[in-house]
């Protein structure tokens, strides 16, 4: 041990934070929270008979650390989460993500707002729909609400209605042929639909039609009514398949080379989609903490978080990870290991297709 590390171990403080080991290239090898910094990080550089090959190697090479100190565990947690992705350690357990996946967005903040495809999630006021594994699924989604509800296309509004218009794929607010509470009402229905809420979009369609006919605007409610129609044909294709509403359900599969995990997205009781992501491991680390490790860092980006996450075994810290997601959704979250009916069948829906990745 050098003179740093003796000197920096008698000054560490007895706070939750989150502790930085680096290497003699100042490069950052692992990132770790902590309850009480001072107790973690000396036991690191106690007696070794307890240590895992993988942090009997991790520590030889440790030359250096910095920790930095929250007001609690959940802080912690979250900046332990985003200094992974920062840094992506050596010896952190991390998520193989060679692609991004790309994501539908809805800019909410603009007066009117738009559907654009993008592979970035940022907090800037947008809904982030997604991911989606299939570009060509995805495409599809987009081409079918631009025909069921016209929002603009354009990134910039011009002064005269463009060839969308013309082609009744938008309803040209450039030039005021939409007053704003009408388009926001579009816009409202493109998120319920993409919500998997399809049945409130018929309703809110309805309602809107009749509105609109009762103050003798026919042109609105014909829109309406044509909205309506194609709705109605694309949720005769949809068939709920659980009562469970929106949930994730995760499913694990084990090879000699890794993990994958695939997670499988109902939103009310209709499976949306699914993912899958391989990580890789040491032999001494086991399942749950290669689940742990993922949970962190796939909710720590993830554009929903639903009300129920279903997994295939428990967690370690599951009611800070609970109270990290409740944080951030402002509504109750919580992780459940199914044992029998429906829930059980989609985690094991998803380990079976983990299996079928692999």
């Amino acid at each position: 041990m050098n003179e740093t590390l003796k000197v920096k171990l008698k000054t560490l403080p007895q706070q939750s934070g989150v502790y930085i080991m680096k290497d003699k290239y100042k490069k950052v090898i692992y990132v770790g929270k902590a309850i009480n910094l001072n107790n973690r990080v000396k036991q690191y550089f106690q007696s070794s008979r307890n240590h895992s090959t993988k942090t009997k190697v991790m520590v030889s090479h440790i030359e250096d650390f910095e920790t930095i100190v929250t007001k609690n565990e959940v802080e912690a947690l979250i900046l332990e989460c985003n200094l992974i992705k920062k840094y992506r350690p050596k010896y952190n357990i991390l998520l193989k993500d060679d692609k991004t996946y790309p994501y539908l967005k809805l800019t909410l903040k603009e007066e009117f707002p738009r559907l654009t495809i993008t592979r970035r999630v940022i907090k800037d006021g947008s809904r982030y729909f997604g991911p989606y594994t299939s570009t060509t699924s995805m495409r599809e989604t987009v081409k079918l609400l631009r025909k069921l509800f016209p929002l603009r296309t354009c990134k910039n509004m011009g002064d005269r209605p463009c060839l969308e218009y013309h082609i009744k794929r938008c309803y040209a607010p450039c030039v005021n042929k939409i007053s704003e509470k009408n388009y926001r009402e579009i816009v409202k229905s493109v998120e319920l639909f993409l919500d998997g809420k399809s049945e409130q979009v018929e309703k809110t369609l309805t309602t809107e039609m009749m509105e609109a006919a009762d103050k003798l605007d026919f042109e609105m409610a014909a829109k309406y009514r044509d909205q309506l129609q194609a709705v109605k044909v694309v949720m005769e294709k949809q068939k709920v398949i659980t009562d469970t509403g929106d949930v994730d359900a995760i499913g694990m599969a084990e090879s000699p080379l890794g993990v994958c995990i695939q997670i499988f997205f109902i939103r009310q009781g209709k499976v949306m989609g699914r993912n899958s992501f391989f990580l890789k491991r040491e032999a001494e680390e086991n399942l749950t903490q290669v689940l742990d490790s993922f949970v962190k860092q796939y909710y720590n980006e993830a554009a929903f978080i639903p009300k129920e996450i279903l997994l295939p075994l428990e967690l370690t810290e599951v009611d800070l990870l609970e109270a990290w997601l409740t944080n951030e959704k402002g509504s109750k979250v919580k992780f459940h290991v199914p044992q029998r009916g429906t829930k059980l069948s989609l985690v094991n829906m998803a380990a079976e297709n983990a299996e079928r990745y692999l």
